[in-house]
């Protein structure tokens, strides 16, 4: 994981203020905010929790913000090979990655203690929080929602398609391998989302889910936007 050097003064400041102060506090969230692109840092969160990366974060972890004065920090998605069941029984659909992701005891690899600090320590404040958990459950019911991950699987697959028998004569295996990969991908897709909304209910003490629906009266006439996600004109949520 890597932080640019020159600023390594600065990303230490400010965790070592953070970790000094009460984080249950409006001041502390002040703080993550004056520091950190917050709403940015929680999808990149739920991005690698959901789609469980395990070789994160104390592996493949890039952040940054600007030489300028006053910049704040960013993260970069940053290569995502381990995730979406690449190893079975180490990241598939029922792999509690948001556990593994706030470990304070964690190993040297994938995830020691240094590497889930920040993600701990924001996850203590209240607001911070509840952003988290509602960007998950908007994130499950959109961008990463089965039928739209599968969609998107298969249009990656008709693509390459015709190229995959030469590739497999060049490389080896057969084009058997490559649907079973593929179908890897899909059933990870399928079983991740039931998996994924038991864990945040288990891990925050949540209550059931709540089905909500919305639509915009006259089709054109506005937009709906869920928890920092925009949604169809008619759209129906678990929250």
């Amino acid at each position: 994981s890597d932080v640019c050097s020159s600023d390594l003064d600065g990303w230490y400041g400010y965790l070592a203020a953070l970790q000094q102060m009460d984080r249950s506090s409006p001041a502390a969230w002040k703080l993550i905010t004056d520091n950190i692109y917050a709403e940015q840092y929680i999808s990149y969160l739920a991005t690698e929790i959901y789609l469980a990366n395990t070789d994160w974060p104390g592996n493949n972890q890039r952040w940054w913000r600007p030489k300028a004065g006053g910049g704040k920090w960013r993260w970069v998605l940053y290569d995502m090979d381990f995730g979406m069941a690449l190893y079975e029984g180490f990241s598939d659909a029922r792999h509690p990655t948001l556990n593994f992701a706030t470990n304070a005891e964690g190993v040297d690899w994938p995830n020691p203690p240094w590497s889930t600090l920040h993600i701990r320590l924001c996850l203590e404040n209240p607001t911070f929080r509840m952003k988290f958990i509602r960007r998950m459950n908007a994130v499950m019911d959109g961008p990463f929602h089965p039928d739209r991950l599968n969609k998107l699987i298969d249009s990656f697959v008709d693509r390459i398609a015709f190229e995959m028998p030469y590739h497999k004569t060049r490389w080896g295996g057969t084009i058997n391998d490559w649907f079973l990969e593929t179908a890897r991908l899909k059933s990870f897709a399928v079983a991740r989302n039931n998996f994924m909304r038991g864990h945040l209910r288990n891990f925050f003490a949540l209550g059931d889910s709540v089905p909500v629906s919305a639509s915009v009266k006259e089709s054109g006439t506005g937009s709906l936007e869920v928890n920092g996600v925009k949604r169809s004109e008619e759209h129906t949520s678990e929250l």
